[in-house]
């Protein structure tokens, strides 16, 4: 992967450390609106979001490189999850409102292998199953990052297509400890989506 594109997926999915950690406010626990799409937030999370985009947001419970819960809405069939600038070559993943669960699944695991760099991280799913958000059937599963380089990742994932459009809720924190110090809080978050 050439240095450039590696920086720009840095940036976009804040791994990349101090240099780019982006300004951080305490989210008020309760309803959280992100696009269309609501959320619950329990206490002890923050925000990262430092474009404040309608249609995501990013938090964490215990810092940048520890854990992270990202929120996506409304994204729309042919998108991806975070827009890729011209000439950048990041190459993500596009959207399709036809996915079938299995697909939403490899859609994520190759976002997610993307953010750890595309080759560099052994990204595995487990334990797919269907969950209701709301008025919406949807699909959670279980994810798991070994990175080339740094510490093991855990993680869980909700999504649900309604309208077309893909919402997607995911969780990864560092295993051991973190992934299971803030399991609960993010399983809340993630089942309580609704549109």
């Amino acid at each position: 992967m050439n240095t450039r594109r590696f920086a720009y997926l840095l940036l976009i999915f804040g791994l990349g450390g101090c240099a780019t950690t982006p300004p951080v406010t305490l989210v008020s626990p309760g309803p959280v609106e992100v696009g269309s799409l609501t959320v619950t937030a329990g206490t002890g999370w923050n925000d990262l979001t430092a474009s404040k985009s309608p249609q995501r947001a990013a938090w964490t419970r215990d810092g940048l490189t520890i854990d992270r819960l990202w929120v996506f809405a409304d994204i729309a069939d042919g998108e991806t999850l975070y827009p890729e600038p011209k000439g950048s070559g990041a190459a993500l993943p596009r959207f399709r409102a036809t996915m079938l669960p299995n697909e939403l699944v490899a859609f994520t695991e190759s976002y997610i292998g993307k953010m750890f760099g595309e080759g560099d991280a052994v990204v595995t799913t487990s334990n797919l199953r269907p969950h209701r958000f709301g008025a919406h059937n949807g699909v959670m599963f279980d994810a798991a990052v070994e990175p080339a380089g740094g510490a093991d990742r855990k993680g869980l994932v909700g999504a649900f297509i309604a309208d077309d459009k893909l919402f997607l809720v995911m969780y990864l924190a560092v295993d051991p400890y973190y992934f299971d110090l803030n399991r609960e809080a993010a399983s809340g978050v993630i089942v309580s989506a609704r549109r």
